[in-house]
């Protein structure tokens, strides 16, 4: 029971991580987007 709490926890805080880099990574296309229609 425990040792499945902690891989739930894990797997939320692995999930945060993929998704800020999600947004990181768009934010960067919109940049190379804005600088290319520039």
């Amino acid at each position: 029971y425990i040792n499945n709490k902690l891989m739930i926890t894990k797997n939320k805080k692995a999930n945060k991580g993929c998704r800020r880099k999600v947004i990181i990574d768009l934010n960067q296309m919109l940049l190379l987007f804005n600088n290319y229609n520039r």
